[in-house]
């Protein structure tokens, strides 16, 4: 079984040289819009950027949860313990740390932060025997309409997060619950503190590429860091892509090109200010490999800032996978991004399992088992792939 796997895996990460050209802009209203864009069909979705406060992971076991910081939303590091809710205050709150999305990985939000351990999720610890997550931390959360809350998120079980706020005196009080199954096929589902309302917001995952919108990024001041939002593009789950310089962008060379899952890696450096104009960086271009393993290149041709955040680009389809016949079945891999170990849950019995890299080489296999180690294996991203009586599964696992 195991030759057959490496014959399969093998052809998943073959490509084909194609040509189809395409230019187009993305509008996101200052970043008071997402666009959710297709390399194959253009714009899928444009939604509000300021309808929502929190951000909730939905894909099998993971478990980011995010804050809207573009619309000002912002979470603060309490020094409280859940067992401390009703004690809550915010004497000293200036010296609480403010936590932020990660810029990196869809998985770390700013619920995410301080990480102690393999199974520290920031704002609750994972429980390997009941695969569940039990908070255990107390945030200060402001939200993007200025009012301040106390949260804690009591626990992701049964795929379904439950959480309770309420005023920082304790009044008003409120549990909800967002459960997974209710947002089928799409990266995060979404909480409004204004309605006390969940939102469904984002296109299904499969119908994506990238997403144009705002985020705010930090420089370096002196001891300090300084953060200021920028209009920019977030690669979707899964992909990865490579920053190209100092060659003509209509280039199709890919042959030197080094990979990462970084989401913001496209982001906004194809564009400098001048001081009074925006001029594109001309000979950057990127080149972005889909969950599938179809490679497109996107360069920028001009940016329209203020108001309307108007980016303009192109957009060249340069490799197309021959592809596998992928099992689909309900395999979950947690935690990912894994650091030391993870674990597979999947309903079918396993036959083999097998860590690839981005060229298709197997870094390490293994019989199945309770948890396996990734310990030694350089960061970064890779492919698990998995066997069973009833076919293969590939799954992107983020080793950091």
């Amino acid at each position: 079984m195991k030759k057959i796997l490496i014959i399969l895996v093998v052809g998943f990460f073959t490509s084909l040289l194609a040509s189809a050209q395409t230019s187009d802009s993305a509008y996101t209203s200052g970043g008071n819009s997402e666009v959710y864009y297709s390399f194959k069909n253009g714009v899928v979705k444009t939604v509000d950027n300021n309808n929502w406060d929190l951000a909730f992971e939905m894909k099998g076991f993971l478990s980011g949860i995010h804050v809207n910081e573009q619309a000002g939303a912002q979470v603060f590091v309490s020094p409280f313990a859940v067992a401390d809710w009703s004690n809550f205050d915010t004497t000293g709150m200036s010296t609480w740390e403010i936590s932020r999305n990660s810029t990196e990985t869809w998985s770390e939000g700013g619920f995410n932060s301080n990480i102690s351990s393999e199974y520290d999720l920031g704002w609750g610890q994972y429980d390997i025997n009941t695969h569940s997550v039990k908070g255990d931390s107390v945030y200060l959360l402001k939200t993007r309409s200025g009012s301040f809350q106390k949260v804690y998120i009591k626990s992701l079980a049964n795929s379904a997060y439950t959480f309770v706020y309420a005023d920082v005196d304790g009044s008003n009080e409120m549990t909800q619950t967002i459960v997974k199954g209710d947002f089928p096929g799409v990266n995060f589902a979404y909480y409004d503190f204004d309605k006390d309302a969940s939102l469904n917001r984002e296109p299904v995952t499969t119908e994506w590429d990238i997403v144009f919108t705002k985020y705010p990024i930090g420089i370096q001041a002196g001891p300090d860091l300084l953060y200021y939002p920028v209009i920019g593009a977030k690669i979707n789950k899964g992909y990865e892509v490579s920053e190209r310089n100092g060659m003509d962008v209509m280039d199709n060379d890919t042959s030197t090109l080094s990979w990462n899952s970084i989401v913001t890696e496209i982001g906004s450096d194809w564009k400098d200010f001048n001081g009074m104009a925006y001029e594109i960086i001309a000979d950057r271009a990127y080149f972005v490999r889909t969950a599938t393993g179809s490679v497109w290149k996107i360069y920028f041709t001009d940016y329209k800032g203020g108001p309307s955040g108007t980016c303009y680009f192109t957009t060249e389809l340069v490799g197309a996978t021959v592809g596998i016949q992928e099992f689909k079945n309900n395999l979950s891999i947690y935690p990912n991004p894994a650091s030391e170990y993870f674990t597979i849950e999947q309903n079918d019995q396993l036959e083999s399992v097998s860590l690839l890299d981005a060229n298709g080489r197997i870094i390490r296999s293994w019989a199945p088992q309770g948890s396996y180690s990734v310990k030694g294996i350089t960061a970064g991203l890779y492919y698990l792939t998995t066997a069973s009586s009833k076919g293969l599964s590939v799954r992107p696992l983020l080793v950091r």
